[in-house]
């Protein structure tokens, strides 16, 4: 099992239409290219879709709030927004295709399960 938050991701063909989303993607859409190679080798996918993108802030406060009560350290709420801030995005520019092509021929054209995941983390059915 490989996971991530980017694995099944697609450079999109148009780098103005990342640049619409976020002027630095462009030089992450060349890179994801590279990562093409990777999810060539997966031999099917599971996507968790989440159905409002804010909730990845929620989620990673989460973690912090339980690292910090198991005695470890952990970001604030202004280090957390900063820190996803940096992925959402890719999020946005990356996620639509993902999520179109899980819901139809597969990511890659590999079986592909999508499960669709509520705020409480759990299957929306």
């Amino acid at each position: 099992v490989l996971e991530g938050w980017m694995v099944g991701f697609k450079a999109e063909e148009n780098s103005q239409a990342v640049a619409a989303v976020n002027r630095d993607l462009p030089l992450v859409n060349e890179k994801l290219k590279k990562y093409q190679a990777w999810n060539d080798l997966i031999d099917c996918f599971c996507v968790f879709a989440m159905e409002e993108i804010d909730q990845v802030y929620v989620w990673r406060s989460q973690a912090e709030e339980a690292m910090k009560r198991s005695g470890r350290d952990g970001m604030s709420p202004a280090e957390v927004k900063e820190f996803v801030d940096r992925y959402m995005p890719a999020y946005l520019a990356y996620r639509p295709g993902l999520y179109a092509a899980a819901s139809q021929g597969g990511v890659n054209g590999k079986p592909t399960w999508l499960c669709h995941v509520g705020r409480d983390r759990l299957p929306i059915y």
